[in-house]
């Protein structure tokens, strides 16, 4: 049984608003930012934008981004990607 964050559901405010991957899913299909520890470009950790899939891993779930594929395992960490800043 998978946790998954539903609509309207509010998310965590601890940890800046990240949610561990071992204790909710985001929702099958819906673009958030990731965080994945392993991948480092010079001093930074690696982020992205990438969507849980259900059906493009030999394993089952994984995370499918704009330039790289995720296993579960990669990824540790996501949050829903913040609403654009208002414009006056």
């Amino acid at each position: 049984d998978l946790n998954v964050l539903r609509v309207g559901e509010s998310m965590s405010n601890e940890n800046n608003g990240w949610i561990r991957i071992e204790d909710r899913l985001p929702p099958v299909g819906e673009d958030v930012l990731i965080f994945v520890p392993t991948l480092n470009i010079g001093d930074r950790k690696q982020f992205d934008i990438a969507w849980l899939d259900d059906g493009k891993c030999n394993d089952g779930f994984c995370f499918v981004g704009s330039t790289y594929g995720f296993d579960l395992p990669q990824v540790t960490h996501w949050r829903p990607i913040p609403h654009p800043p208002a414009i006056k």
